[in-house]
């Protein structure tokens, strides 16, 4: 006999009856299983492709969104210094100028005196409800850069939660085909 009569009469009958009825079906299956498996790792595969796309995409949004409200806060900050630095310049300006006037002033009498104080405080009042002004200006800016700083983050979590929902639903479509 030869080697494969031997291998032949070693299975059994019945296995030989399995074979025939059902070994055809069973390699298709077994084909069949096979490419589903190879097709789920392509489509996986593509899928994390395009997350990866998509998360990159996202992040690098975020970054310029991120680098722009941080200038815009750095210009309000820097427009905020000049301001006050105008401010303090023109009240020492101011100060300057009303102890010239008050040293003249000084020899006509205490009535001219009083009214230079009285003049002195008012502008002063003025430039201080005008600085105030000037710093609630800013912080507002501020608050709103923050806040809009905070909403992006916010986004950033909501988008995440997104890409996961969507790859989860990719999936159970996967395998629902």
């Amino acid at each position: 006999m030869t080697k494969k009569t031997d291998s032949e009469a070693k299975i059994s009958p019945l296995a030989q009856l399995q074979d025939i009825v059902f070994g055809e079906a069973q390699r298709a299956m077994t084909q069949k299983i096979d490419d589903l498996a190879a097709t789920f790792e392509q489509h996986i595969s593509q899928l994390k492709e395009t997350h990866q796309t998509s998360i990159s995409s996202l992040q690098s949004s975020i970054d310029q969104v991120e680098k722009s409200i941080l200038n815009k806060l750095s210009e309000s900050t820097q427009v905020f210094d000049k301001k006050t630095e105008d401010l303090q310049q023109s009240i020492m300006s101011t100060k300057s100028q009303l102890s010239s006037e008050i040293e003249m002033t000084d020899t006509s009498g205490k009535e001219d005196i009083d009214a230079v104080h009285s003049r002195i405080d008012k502008e002063l009042r003025a430039l201080s409800v005008l600085l105030d002004e000037y710093k609630s200006q800013t912080l507002e800016k501020l608050s709103e850069v923050n806040n809009e700083l905070n909403s992006s983050k916010t986004d950033r979590k909501t988008l995440a939660k997104l890409l996961a929902t969507m790859a989860t639903n990719l999936e159970a479509d996967e395998t629902n085909d």
